[in-house]
């Protein structure tokens, strides 16, 4: 399917009409195989193949019929996975409650070190949890692929199960979030006529005793807040929530999950006061907390981007959304401070580093640099010395 949706700009139609029909055959093979499949370890596998197929597909290369189809398959099999976890745990569909500290409750490994029982409150990440994440993919790719047809024909039917979903706690708002995530993802602004089914969710989340909602939750403001319709929306109150989690939640270096979901919430302030500078209740208090928190900790591949974000506002007239050239002289002297970790500032980010620093007149790189630590002052000098090296090359 990726070769030949990589020969649609050279072979046209024929090549668009095969992409359609191989992904065709591959969900109908596949789809029929996931629509018996009743153990959610065989169902995660097929989910995550059938949406690695149709994102190979491209852009616009499915027709509105099968996109439908798609996702009405993704959607029964959702339903289906709820339908077993909730009678798992019930005829009713409600967990069972427990007398505290029952000979039953010897053997639960789901209950934390407080007594607290995650099964009873449906918190526990299950198999099925885990099937319904790789099913939700498949949503998200069909929203990279067809945007047009997914909300002309799917999301309708998506946004109350959302509501529904998102309303209360349990495995439900994750499903929830991590679909609010896909929509503003793969559809940018043309998911702000959505974001009144989520939204409100998602800002709420990020305060959730969940590592993996704060995260998702997180990382949904960080697209969202970079369609300017956010600020007026839902900015104050996504600065003000972003900045009770950064204060109210810390990992534990352990605690993989919750120091991602920190460090997302950094990413999602630093895009805020990037995208959003005029919503903040205290923008410079917002800066401070992003910077004491630089470079992120856990994920690594969030750390690039948001570096790469700050060394772009720099580089704009007057600082962009920076405000102000001693923000721009900090922005630097921080970029600096990573500069030669590849884990944070890869190989093309430390070239434009270079070249960033090139540019500059004499007298503006030294009233920059009067700015900034020893230490930064001293990586500065590498950094020219680098950048003279790979002109002269």
């Amino acid at each position: 399917v990726d070769a030949a949706s990589k020969a649609i700009p050279s072979q046209g139609l024929q090549a668009q009409a095969l992409v359609g029909e191989l992904v065709r055959q591959f969900v109908d093979k596949v789809g029929a195989d996931l629509a018996r499949a009743e153990d959610p370890d065989d169902i995660a596998p097929m989910a995550t193949g059938i949406a690695a197929v149709v994102k190979n597909a491209g852009v616009n290369s499915l027709e509105a019929p099968q996109v439908q189809s798609i996702c009405s398959l993704t959607l029964s099999e959702i339903m289906k996975s709820l339908q077993r976890e909730s009678a798992m745990q019930g005829a009713d569909g409600v967990q069972q409650p427990k007398l505290p500290f029952s000979e039953a409750d010897d053997d639960d490994d789901d209950e934390d070190e407080d007594g607290l029982d995650l099964g009873e409150l449906g918190l526990e990440e299950t198999e099925e949890h885990d099937a319904r994440v790789a099913l939700c993919a498949i949503f998200g790719a069909c929203f990279k692929v067809s945007p047009e047809a997914f909300v002309s024909h799917s999301l309708p039917t998506l946004q109350p199960l959302m509501q529904q979903w998102l309303s209360k706690e349990g495995p439900c708002r994750a499903l929830g979030l991590h679909l609010a995530c896909d929509l503003c993802e793969h559809l940018g602004e043309r998911a702000v006529e959505a974001w009144p089914t989520f939204m409100e969710q998602v800002l709420q989340a990020l305060g959730s005793k969940e590592s993996e909602e704060r995260n998702t939750a997180a990382f949904t403001v960080v697209l969202a807040a970079q369609v300017p319709q956010f600020g007026p929306s839902y900015g104050q109150r996504a600065y003000t929530a972003l900045g009770s989690a950064i204060q109210s939640f810390k990992a534990k270096k352990s605690d993989d999950d919750a120091l991602r979901a920190a460090d997302n919430a950094v990413a999602a302030l630093c895009q805020l006061c990037l995208s959003q500078p005029a919503v903040s209740p205290d923008l410079e208090r917002s800066w401070q907390a992003v910077f004491a928190r630089l470079p992120l900790k856990a994920d690594l591949e969030e750390s690039q981007r948001v570096n790469r974000k700050l060394l772009a506002e720099a580089q704009k007239p007057n600082g962009g959304n920076l405000g102000s050239m001693a923000r721009v002289a900090q922005v630097l002297g921080y970029l600096c401070e990573v500069y030669g970790r590849s884990e944070h500032c890869d190989e093309e980010l430390q070239r434009d580093v270079c070249t960033a620093f090139a540019s500059l007149q004499q007298g503006a790189l030294e009233s920059l640099v009067s700015q900034f630590s020893p230490k930064q002052q001293k990586k500065v000098e590498r950094i020219i010395s680098d950048g003279r090296a790979r002109g002269a090359a």
